[in-house]
């Protein structure tokens, strides 16, 4: 068992409410899927958020423009 499996296990046993322990799986899966994927392609992420933080920034820009 991995040191992932073993953590996913503690955290289905801590919240195994029947639909609620596979939602839990599910999860952590993708989360360790996202963060393997960050660790692989730490460029990619960069380029990914480089364009949101731009938007974001001037969304808030225009709305403090408008207040």
């Amino acid at each position: 068992m991995s040191a992932f499996e073993a953590k996913a296990d503690v955290v289905t046993q801590m919240f195994a409410f029947g639909p609620i322990e596979k939602s839990v799986e599910e999860l952590l899966s993708f989360a360790f899927a996202c963060d393997l994927f960050c660790v692989v392609n730490p460029d990619t992420l960069l380029l990914a958020t480089s364009p949101m933080k731009r938007l974001s920034n001037a969304f808030g820009e225009m709305l403090d423009d408008a207040s």
